[in-house]
């Protein structure tokens, strides 16, 4: 089975039958889950896209569906947190030509505001 979806639009994900993007329903998975995610441009901007496939005879689809919930969920904290002010600074490899720790850049900034 696999499910495909979109984590920004106001369309819910939904879990397929077998045999997504013509793979033979027979062929063995590499993994009881395989996720291939990536970004589409549309109107509205970009949103995300997934498509989930899984070995229905190890998982079911509702143990699926509930795998990809919390996997929307951990993104959409992820942004959420990525967009406060305090996510942002500096880190060791930003200023990579130079010996500086996370310790020497939080005093700077400290000192010198957001660098």
């Amino acid at each position: 089975g696999g499910a495909p979806g979109g984590g920004a639009g106001p369309e819910p994900w939904s879990v397929l039958g077998r045999g997504v993007a013509g793979q033979h329903p027979d062929t063995p998975l590499a993994h009881p889950v395989e996720l291939v995610a990536g970004a589409h441009d549309t109107d509205r901007g970009p949103t995300l896209h997934s498509v989930w496939t899984y070995a229905d005879a190890v998982l079911s689809e509702a143990e699926v569906r509930r795998l990809g919930e919390g996997w929307f969920r951990a993104l959409k904290a992820l942004v959420e947190h990525a967009g406060r002010p305090e996510a942002s600074g500096l880190t060791p490899s930003d200023v990579s030509l130079t010996s500086l720790s996370e310790d020497d850049i939080s005093r700077l900034e400290s000192e010198w505001g957001s660098l």
